[in-house]
């Protein structure tokens, strides 16, 4: 695995994590 790999995996993880954040958010 490259580096470049490792950090766009890192990248999407936060932003799928926010997007859920987001979600749950809007819904409470």
């Amino acid at each position: 695995m490259s580096t470049l790999t490792l950090v766009l995996t890192a990248v999407g993880s936060v932003l799928l994590l926010l997007f859920l954040v987001m979600k749950a958010r809007m819904h409470a």
